[in-house]
């Protein structure tokens, strides 16, 4: 799961959210690309509506150059920072990772709609 919280002056924030679904298959990534970050950034533009100040943490894919890259063609409206190495407590989605952690510690999915899709959860 790839996620992020957005906040916006005089509203409630948001946690926009993509599932990646492995299924163990020949050649299929286990992991999210360079490309499902930046399908994920230009739907929550879309969503929003607005400009985007983006922060991330030292992730390989993160700091992967076709993101740099992206982000500078679309600078009118995106800007990237990365966070220090370690600051969970600059990170606001940090906190929803833990809470999502204890609440579905002994949660079995038998099915998983939608799950080709992309999410969203105010």
């Amino acid at each position: 799961m790839a996620g992020v919280v957005a906040f916006r002056d005089g509203e409630r924030p948001h946690l926009f959210y993509r599932l990646h679904v492995y299924h163990g298959r020949k050649g299929e990534p286990k992991t999210f690309s360079w490309m499902d970050y930046r399908d994920l950034i230009v739907a929550i533009h879309q969503h929003l509506d607005a400009p985007l100040v983006w922060c991330w943490h030292n992730l390989n894919v993160h700091l992967a150059g076709q993101l740099a890259d992206f982000a500078a063609e679309n600078a009118d409206w995106l800007r990237l920072f990365q966070l220090p190495a370690y600051a969970p407590e600059l990170n606001p989605a940090e906190g929803v990772w833990s809470l999502l952690r204890r609440a579905l510690a002994n949660f079995a999915v038998t099915d998983c709609p939608g799950s080709s899709g992309s999410s969203n959860a105010s």
